[in-house]
């Protein structure tokens, strides 16, 4: 049994967990973003025009009343991705062709807020890394 959990390589099974569960990464990037907050939880901005923030309250209240959200462009759902790197590291990305968002509001509306990085870890990740400890050396 030592060889097995000796033989057990957290780092690699990390980023499978991490793999397994890249869904629920890009799902809660975009709740952020209907949110309308950065990683750090702070607002993504505010609209200057009044009657805009009226328009954009009536399709998302979820930010607050003049607060943007990036949620309602499907260009901006369809060119998020996200990766993952050998010592835990997660990164999100806009496909080039996007990248005038992250210009324009700044690379801090990409990433999970503490959290949701909480969550995911302890509800997904850790789980699923659990259960690939427990196949690969056999203990219960």
């Amino acid at each position: 049994m030592y060889n097995r959990v000796k033989s057990f390589n957290t780092l690699v099974e990390i980023v499978v967990a991490f793999k397994a569960n890249e869904t629920k990464f890009i799902e809660l990037q975009k709740q952020q973003w209907k949110e309308g907050l950065r990683k750090d939880e702070t607002p993504i901005g505010q609209y200057a025009l009044e009657f805009y923030s009226i328009m954009k309250a009536n399709m998302n209240s979820s930010p607050g009343f003049g607060f943007m959200d990036l949620i309602l462009t499907g260009e901006t759902i369809g060119s998020l991705t996200v990766s993952f790197k050998r010592d835990g590291g997660v990164v999100f990305r806009l496909r080039s062709d996007r990248h005038k968002l992250v210009e324009k509001y700044g690379d801090d509306i990409l990433g999970l807020t503490k959290r949701n990085q909480i969550s995911i870890t302890s509800d997904y990740v850790l789980p699923e890394l659990m259960r690939a400890f427990r196949e690969k050396t056999g203990m219960q």
